[in-house]
């Protein structure tokens, strides 16, 4: 086919993605929770990602320096990879889309570039539709799991869709060609999965059609994340069934048939993270149990990749008062994850270099990290209740937060921190959505 009938078929191709986008914020401002703030976070990403794009692709004399050409900036480095293995997929044939390589880090993502690339043309600003479409996804899972009706509950809701909507470092990743929007959105839909599967035989006599969408969620957005990010699917799914168990202590009738649906579920769900385990931990015939084993050797190979390979100019360090403190090196990590460098620097903690001069961007980031982090547990605080501390969604996010902590050995740059905050944050924002669920029934009684 012609160069000009393939550019009108992907001319066409866009509008009609443009049109599915529209319809898709319809759905979600329908709902009637939160549009303001839902409206305010899309504009941000879909006029921020397009201005970002036309500068560095034009290489307009603005932030010069910060550019790496073609729609890129310094910080989506991993882009560059992403659009050259989906390329190399496109020219393999529909197969080689349709049936991935596997063994890529973030094939999912991967898949879903090259998808993109192919209708929308081979330029980086088409996999901005993907950061658009998880955005909003993100949103629809956050008014769905708020429901409308009562002012308590909504308010709620706002206040998590804020969180979502305007943190700094998440408004940063969906400007560019990367994964990470699309890694929150299925995380969110993972864990709303799981309390609808709770929440179904907490009603009574559970209807089984809404049993099988409640597992058939869990299932699509575990096996999504584990084409993301597949350790933090592994981790998930091991969390997972004792979470559920502890919810279901407080089950009064049909336990036998929850406890064999999940221990059920639990299998299906092991199908989902392990058609994403990399090459060399299946050929390995290593046990799911041997991923935090594995894992830590990856991550600390990833730390130096971030020197070595990256050029990070950023540096964490061990401040003066922590210099001569065993493991003082993690606790420096750990205090920036929650300190602004204004305050971490002139008290010791740490020492922190580099950054290209964005280290104003990471203290606003901070600051609102620690901001939704005190509003959740305030929410949670108001709840309390022993019904509150049999919730499995609850114990499962918690569980999750507590299994990122060990991750802060890679926290050595300004990347690695908001990426760090970014998989601490995700289940933290569910905290305060579970904790309203039972603000409205305690008000109910």
């Amino acid at each position: 086919m012609p160069d000009s009938g393939i550019s009108l078929l992907q001319t066409a191709a866009t509008l009609l993605a443009g049109l599915a986008l529209f319809r898709f914020w319809r759905a979600v401002a329908a709902r009637g929770v939160g549009v303001g703030v839902i409206a305010a976070g899309f504009a941000l990403r879909a006029l921020g990602g397009a201005a970002a794009f036309l500068v560095s692709w034009l290489e307009l004399p603005v932030a010069r320096s910060l550019q790496v050409g073609n729609g890129l900036w310094f910080y989506a480095i991993d882009a560059r990879g992403y659009a050259g293995n989906a390329d190399a997929w496109i020219l393999g044939g529909a197969g080689d889309v349709v049936l991935p390589d596997r063994s890529l880090a973030s094939y999912f993502f991967v898949q879903l570039v090259a998808v993109c690339r192919s209708l929308f043309g081979p330029v980086h600003s088409a996999s901005l539709l993907i950061n658009l479409f998880a955005y909003l996804g993100a949103a629809y899972v956050i008014v769905s799991w708020i429901g409308s009706g009562d002012a308590r509950r909504e308010r709620i809701g706002i206040a998590t869709l804020a969180a979502m909507a305007l943190m700094p470092s998440w408004i940063l990743w969906s400007l560019q060609p990367l994964k990470d929007t699309l890694f929150i959105a299925v995380v969110l839909l993972f864990l709303f999965g799981s309390d609808r599967w709770l929440n179904l035989w907490r009603g009574g006599e559970p209807r089984g059609a809404a049993l099988l969408g409640a597992a058939a969620v869990c299932w699509l957005a575990l096996h999504a994340i584990g084409g993301v990010r597949w350790y933090y699917a592994c981790l998930a799914w091991m969390l997972w069934l004792p979470a559920v168990a502890w919810g279901g202590l407080e089950l009064r009738q049909h336990r036998a048939r929850f406890w064999l649906a999940s221990l059920l579920l639990f299998g299906i769900l092991a199908q989902a993270v392990a058609l994403n385990l990399p090459v060399d931990l299946a050929q390995g015939n290593r046990r799911l149990l041997d991923v935090p084993t594995w894992l830590a050797g990856e991550v600390d190979e990833s730390r130096a990749r971030f020197v070595t390979k990256y050029k990070a100019t950023t540096t964490i360090a061990a401040g003066p008062l922590l210099e001569d403190v065993p493991y003082g090196e993690v606790a420096a990590r750990a205090a920036m994850v929650v300190l602004p460098r204004f305050v971490a620097m002139p008290l010791g903690i740490a020492k922190v270099g580099g950054g290209r001069g964005l280290w104003l961007f990471a203290e606003v980031d901070t600051i609102a990290f620690v901001a939704v982090a005190l509003y959740a547990i305030g929410v949670a605080w108001r709840a309390r209740s022993r019904r509150l501390a049999l919730d499995g969604t609850l114990v499962l996010a918690l569980a999750l937060i507590a299994v990122t902590l060990p991750m802060l050995w890679a926290v050595n740059n300004f990347g690695t921190l908001l990426r760090f905050r970014e998989m601490f944050m995700i289940p933290l924002l569910v905290v305060p959505l579970v904790a309203a669920s039972q603000l409205h029934l305690d008000a109910s009684r």
